[in-house]
């Protein structure tokens, strides 16, 4: 190959003048493209960072949200722990007061039961009592009727020897009247006898009969305490009637 040499022309002050000012401007406008350019690729760098960083973000959320939860979760289950040992340990507390209430109360049941049937037990040994007494006095009464019913057949002559006990005498004779001897009259005699008697077998009892009434009588009064001997007149005046009794009082 042959080598060309080409002789540099100069060139003209204008022209070149002219190439430089295109030349500036090309370059200004090459300037102006690069800069362009590289506004682009910095936004496209950016644009993929914050892709990037939206990605990553988005991916390391989640494990994030669950620890997040997994904690509050935890949280929760160890308050409601707290909170159910604390109701436990209050209600462990409150059951044990209200055992000790219920043992208490079933101990004050027990006296209390005990009481009453020891209550019961002398309410029932005073009905029994009550009972017996209640009969005792009912057959007293009856007996006392009786006695007084068949009292009735004496007929009870009263003699007496000082003239200061005819008051006594009175009250005397009331009352043998009261348990329902005949008493027809007072006799004052001079004998100083203190005996009571009686003419036939069947008035013997009468005449013991008789005897308690006066004692009782005199035990009510200012009287000194007599001995009366109860004798039976039978044979000496056999004729006598029977339920006849007679008392000779000295006192």
């Amino acid at each position: 190959m042959k080598h060309v040499v080409k002789t540099p022309l100069i060139p003209d002050a204008n022209i070149c003048a002219k190439n430089t000012v295109v030349v500036n401007k090309d370059f200004k406008m090459d300037n102006e493209n690069s800069k362009a350019d590289v506004s682009k690729q910095e936004l496209g760098i950016l644009s993929r960072a914050l892709n990037r960083s939206v990605e990553y973000s988005r991916r390391s959320r989640y494990p994030w949200l669950i620890l997040l939860a997994g904690f509050l979760l935890g949280a929760c289950v160890v308050t409601v722990i707290i909170t159910l040992t604390n109701h436990n340990e209050k209600k462990d507390a409150v059951t044990e007061i209200l055992m000790k209430r219920s043992h208490e109360t079933l101990k004050t049941l027990q006296q209390l039961r005990s009481s009453v049937d020891n209550l019961e037990g002398n309410v029932n040994s005073v009905i029994e009592k009550i009972k017996t007494a209640e009969t005792q006095a009912s057959s007293s009464r009856n007996k006392k009727a009786n006695t007084c019913a068949s009292l009735d057949r004496y007929t009870v002559y009263l003699h007496f020897n000082n003239r200061k006990n005819k008051k006594i005498m009175v009250k005397l004779a009331a009352f043998l009247k009261s348990k329902g001897y005949v008493v027809p009259d007072i006799e004052r005699v001079r004998a100083k006898k203190c005996d009571i008697r009686y003419f036939h077998a069947e008035d013997k009892e009468g005449a013991f009969f008789l005897r308690n009434h006066i004692n009782e009588f005199i035990a009510r009064s200012d009287v000194k305490d007599i001995n009366f001997e109860i004798r039976n007149l039978g044979k000496v005046y056999p004729k006598t009637r029977k339920g006849l009794l007679e008392l000779w009082i000295n006192f």
